[in-house]
């Protein structure tokens, strides 16, 4: 039995250091260098590929994008494979990147399954057969979706996508809001059309029983039923028809239809368009700030830049390259405009060089190295916060509760002195009888 212990935990001890050598490697950015290559690079192969589809028969295609698919098909599961060993079915399925994971699992699965119906052959298929390898590869094009999993960790395009995915619930009620105008709107020109139309025809046919139609194509071609109304209101608010196309055959029914689209067309450019417009910048603004993995993100580069500029700066001041700086030549340096201006702007006051120079020298070496001297820029810069009048605060608590608990040893101590001093001190006042001698020098010495 305690060998079979020993061999499971051998065992256990060398899957957790596989994972966690693995869960190492996924997470550096050496592997998402490679997986960004990985994806560009099978677009790029996608696009040759179709290029050549349009332009020879299948059975005329090289076998080469044949190797090339099957490679990177190979090389995006051994991904997958990878990432799950590493974080886990549960987290790989349901963690942070689980829509992701899910994503990529089903394009790799359907590249497979169009790899082997294509090992089978495109000769002598029929149309239904033809119609699955043609979904196929349809769905393998959406391989060029991982492209956004990649421009998700460039910053400005990051902001762009979440500017976007934050903006499609306030899209939709705009497009609820326009197609309720388009709906109303459109219901007040389709009617008057078609009473116009009807009357037109019951004069001409002497009859009142008669179906709305008129002579004039461009009413039934904009206004002829509900549908096209909608439809001609929006192609007028996004541009897609001019004004005048629509309007002109209006002049015919009625001036008040002319009237009634001016008034359209300036409450929905003019408020509503430039509403959504506001609403749109907000939501963007809204989640450039709530996307905190991108301010993390841009809080680090911001300290690796400020750290290599403290690391220029110390450079500078340390003339003799000992690797340390002493209080004279920080004096010295300050004297230097430029360096007081960079301490200046990351709010380290330098009038008192020493108090400066003594904060930083956290081991009383009497120098300043690199580490000191980076750790001391980067804690002093900027004016106090919350968390540094809390540590104050729980400073002075710390030392107040050890001096109350040192005062209670030092009167208890005290007391216990009294008693011992007491004691003694009745011991040494008790006066000593003293012989009678007849020398007079010992009788003095006595005395």
């Amino acid at each position: 039995k305690r060998s079979q212990i020993q061999r499971r935990m051998s065992q256990m001890q060398e899957r957790f250091s596989l994972r966690l050598f693995l869960l190492k490697l996924v997470s550096s950015r050496e592997f998402e260098t490679c997986i960004m290559a990985l994806i560009f690079s099978n677009v790029i192969a996608m696009t040759v590929e179709l290029e050549y589809e349009l332009r020879t028969r299948p059975s005329e295609m090289p076998s080469a994008f044949q190797h090339i698919n099957i490679s990177y098909n190979l090389a995006f599961a051994c991904e997958l494979f990878i990432k799950l060993i590493a974080w886990g079915p549960r987290d790989f399925f349901a963690g942070v990147e689980c829509y992701w994971n899910r994503m990529d699992c089903v394009i790799v699965a359907v590249s497979m399954l169009e790899e082997v119906v294509n090992r089978l052959g495109v000769q002598d298929m029929t149309a239904d057969q033809f119609r699955v390898i043609r979904i196929l590869r349809v769905a393998r094009a959406c391989r060029a979706v991982k492209v956004v999993r990649v421009l998700r960790l460039v910053g400005p395009l990051r902001a762009l996508l979440l500017s976007i995915a934050h903006a499609v619930p306030a899209l939709m009620w705009t497009l609820v809001l326009l197609g309720s105008v388009f709906f109303c709107t459109g219901t007040v020109y389709t009617q008057a059309v078609s009473d116009y139309c009807r009357e037109v025809a019951a004069r001409s046919a002497g009859d009142t029983d008669v179906l709305p139609k008129c002579d004039e194509e461009s009413l039934h071609v904009f206004w002829g039923s509900l549908g096209s109304s909608m439809f001609t209101l929006y192609m007028a608010l996004v541009g897609g028809v001019s004004w005048f196309e629509p309007v002109k055959p209006l002049y015919k029914v009625s001036y008040a239809l002319v009237v009634v689209f001016g008034i359209y067309i300036a409450f929905t450019y003019f408020a509503i368009l430039n509403l959504v417009t506001g609403i749109f910048c907000q939501n963007a603004i809204e989640s450039a700030t709530a996307d905190k993995e991108h301010q993390l993100l841009m809080h680090m580069s911001q300290q690796e830049n400020h750290a290599d500029m403290i690391r220029h700066i110390f450079e500078e001041i340390d003339t003799d390259s000992s690797g340390e700086i002493t209080v004279i030549e920080l004096q010295h340096k300050l004297a230097d405009e430029r360096l007081a201006a960079f301490f200046h702007c990351i709010d380290i006051d330098t009038m008192d060089v020493w108090t400066l120079f003594s904060l930083m020298d956290t081991d009383r070496s009497g120098g300043i190295d690199i580490d000191e001297f980076l750790d001391g820029c980067m804690n002093f810069k900027g004016n106090a916060k919350a968390i540094h009048f809390a540590k104050i605060k729980q400073e002075q608590r710390i030392a107040r509760d050890l001096l109350n608990e040192m005062m209670i040893e030092l009167k208890a101590l005290h007391s216990d002195l009294r008693k011992i001093s007491g004691k003694r001190a009745f011991r040494a006042f008790v006066p000593k009888p003293v012989e009678q001698r007849n020398d007079p020098s010992s009788t003095a010495l006595s005395l």
